[in-house]
């Protein structure tokens, strides 16, 4: 009797510690912080030292001045492993300043795997 006692006490309690012992699985979070990939843009001509000069006007009509261009490139903090279309806009939250006036070349980007 008493090696019945023991037995069933040593199941139990391996009963109710195994769900604490088991592992979980993170499966349905796909998309975190730790496993994102990191996407930028960066000037082409960042090391050259040029600097970019440009006018500005203030006025009642808001905002103006001369033309700009600026060529980037788009990169990632790591490798791909997929192709990867990236979507580029403009935006401003400087009063004056709209964004329908800047003007892109390209809407959107392929990053090939």
């Amino acid at each position: 009797m008493k090696n019945i006692f023991q037995s069933l006490s040593i199941a139990t309690l391996l009963g109710l510690f195994v769900p604490f012992i088991s592992s979980c699985s993170d499966d349905e979070e796909v998309f975190n912080e730790w496993n994102a990939t990191y996407v930028s843009l960066q000037r082409n001509d960042y090391l050259s030292g040029n600097v970019k000069k440009f006018n500005l006007t203030h006025d009642a009509n808001g905002i103006g001045g001369d033309e700009i261009k600026m060529a980037f490139t788009v990169k990632t903090q790591k490798a791909v492993s997929t192709d990867m279309v990236i979507a580029l806009s403009a935006k401003s939250e400087t009063e004056g300043l709209d964004a329908s006036q800047i003007v892109l070349s390209s809407s959107q980007v392929t990053l090939k795997e």
